[in-house]
């Protein structure tokens, strides 16, 4: 029982959470829009000016020569999709929420190779900048490691349409919405499985950090 009021409170919390980022969002729509608009406006203006006048000065040039450019800039931040959309990264300073999936690296039993699980953040510390994540195949469910940042990827949180946002896809033959993915596996004579559909959800790019050389 007492599992179970920690798994509701715990899902509260992050209903509550999601609620906060996508009312963040949508303000930030908003924004957006209303400085779109306004610079459309003032595009408008000068134009009218422009007829009044019934001449082109170098000023109005210069100054439907920026309102232009920042329409264009507008326009194509509004285009493009937001970080953690498909194959699209976190931003460099992206911090993951307590119940967010990521990708961990973590070194092996034998304390030397390490390898990439899927996890769930339990807590971060600001202070020391370390993850405290929870292994979600691990056999025992507190199987818990102390991560820094640069051994968590985060997880897409929004899906990509491969119609309308084939950048944030890997590249791939067919525009479909999952991978088609090749696992290493030795019983298979090329060393591979045939492929297994994925869900765009837990596929990433990660750096792999070059090891140094020891004699």
């Amino acid at each position: 029982m007492k599992y179970a009021t920690n798994s509701t409170a715990a899902a509260e919390i992050k209903v509550k959470e999601i609620l906060k980022e996508l009312y963040h969002l949508i303000n930030q729509v908003q924004e957006e829009r209303a400085r779109g608009e306004h610079n459309l406006t003032n595009i408008s203006k000068t134009h009218e000016r422009m007829q009044q006048e019934q001449r082109i000065t170098p000023y109005y040039k210069n100054k439907l020569k920026g309102l232009y450019n920042t329409a264009m800039q507008d326009a194509a931040a509004e285009a493009e999709p937001p970080p953690l959309c498909g194959a699209v990264p976190a931003d460099a300073n992206y911090v993951g929420k307590p119940g967010d999936k990521v990708a961990a690296r973590v070194k092996g039993q034998d304390g030397e190779e390490e390898n990439w699980i899927l996890a769930e953040i339990f807590s971060y510390s600001s202070t020391s900048c370390k993850y405290e994540v929870d292994d979600i195949d691990a056999e025992e469910s507190n199987e818990r490691h102390s991560l820094s940042r640069r051994r968590i990827v985060p997880l897409p949180i929004w899906k990509a349409n491969p119609e309308t946002d084939p950048d944030a896809l890997f590249p791939k033959e067919t525009p479909q919405d999952d991978y088609m993915v090749l696992f290493e596996d030795t019983s298979y004579p090329d060393g591979y499985s045939p492929p297994l559909g994925v869900a765009q959800r837990y596929v990433i790019a990660c750096k792999e950090e070059k090891r140094k050389c020891t004699t």
